[in-house]
Order: structure tokens, then sequence, then C-alpha cells
């Protein structure tokens, strides 16, 4: 799995070694807090709603709406033990990115959210479908068909490229196995060639250079005329 570095957060990588999460819809213009993410919280991911005391710096699952005041930067797990965690509260989020907690209204948690400096923002996506904080349920029907789709997608293409490695059959390096007189006059015969498919290939190349029996051929040679053949028209007949 490719690491990844949240924004608001210090790190180093090298080129194309980690990725972004679409969360935050405003750049990095972002502040963030460090907390403990309590053991009651259990496993958290990020984008995770949730409540965070600016006086202990605890970070707990809300259970009410006006609980709502941070979103998690990383994801923790919580479920062994107390764990430290970081927060975002303040910035500007995207509202289909982020986990909104249990039954609770998603108006009012905009609402809560919003009072604390922390705007959840509607996407549009490029089909023209907006995602609103409170999604409908045939949008909701939408996205998760969307996922079921996607997993069929992956499934086939995992059972696909199980089936072309089961089809390659085991073998060591053909070159460990060649002669002395073979590795300097023959190095070729250590070639491994996939003979199903080149065979194919030749076979295909044979049918294009097959002479097709409607059309005349030509033999590079002019064509001749029969003197006792008459002419076209305004030409002059044979002998």
């Amino acid at each position: 799995m490719t690491p990844t570095i949240p924004f608001g957060t210090a790190g180093f990588a090298g080129p194309s070694t980690f990725t972004y999460y679409d969360l935050l819809s405003d750049g990095d213009d972002i502040v963030s807090r460090p907390g403990t993410l309590k053991l009651a919280a259990g496993s958290q991911l990020r984008g995770a709603i949730l409540k965070f005391d600016p006086a202990t710096g605890n970070v707990t699952v809300p259970a009410v709406e006006t609980d709502c005041n941070c979103i998690l930067a990383i994801s923790a797990n919580a479920t062994a033990a107390d764990v430290p965690c970081l927060v975002y509260v303040g910035g500007k989020f995207k509202a289909d990115a982020v986990i909104w907690p249990g039954a609770l209204n998603h108006a009012l948690i905009t609402d809560a959210l919003r009072k604390v400096d922390m705007q959840l923002e509607s996407v549009v996506f490029t089909d023209g479908s907006l995602v609103k904080t409170v999604p409908t349920q045939a949008e909701a029907e939408g996205a998760k068909k969307v996922i079921e789709e996607n997993l069929a997608a992956e499934k086939a293409e995992k059972k696909t490229a199980e089936e072309a490695a089961a089809a390659i059959p085991p073998r060591d390096s053909p070159w460990a196995y060649l002669s002395v007189e073979q590795m300097q006059k023959d190095p070729g015969l250590a070639t491994i060639h996939d003979r199903k498919n080149e065979e194919a290939a030749a076979e295909k190349t044979a049918e294009g250079k097959k002479p097709d029996p409607n059309k005349q051929q030509d033999s590079g040679k002019p064509p001749q005329h029969d003197p006792h053949t008459p002419n076209k028209p305004g030409g002059k007949g044979g002998d």
C-alpha cells in the first residue's frame, strides 16, 4: 500500500512515494492540533468527524451534533489503549470525503462545524451530479453502486492475473544451463519465448500474405498484346 502524508503534517519522502487524500477543499489552509484518541473511540479513519476537548486534548466520538468540532487528520487505532492523534480544528473540507458520526443529522453537524470555523463544502462531479451535506437516498444508492461495480471489476482483474500467472510453468534461468561453447557462440538459446503468441502472430502474418484468388496478380512483366485480338474502339485491328 502506498504511504500517505496528509496536509498539515511534516513528512519527507522521495518522488512518487506518497499521495494526498481528497479531504481538503482549500489546499493546505487548515489549522491542526495534537490530541489523544481515547480508548472508547476505538479505531477511527482519517476524515472522521469527532469531538475535541481543547482543555484536555482528548478526542472522542460525539454523542450529539453540537459535540462535533474537529476532523481526524490521520487514521488512529485506540482499540487497545489511548493513542496520540492529530485533528483539524479549522479549514475547508469536502462533504463527500468526511466520515459522518453514527446517525447524527448531517445538516446540524455542518452547522456545528461552521460555528468553529470549519466549512463543509458540497462537491460537483464532472458528470454534473452534486454531493450534498445531506445526500438523498438515490444519491446514496448511486454511490454504493459505484463501489460494488469497482469491486466486481477488481475481482475480475485479479482472477485474470492469477490465471495468467498460473499458465507460466516454474523454471530456472536457462542461461545457467548453457555450455560454455553455447554461451559464447549462441547465447540466444537461453531466450525465453512466448511460443503460443509467437506462432499465432506468425500465422496472422502468413494469412495477410496469401494471394487473393479474386484479385489478378501482377507478374512484374509488361502486358503482352495478342495480334489476333482487336484493339479497343478507336485503335487498329489485328492483321
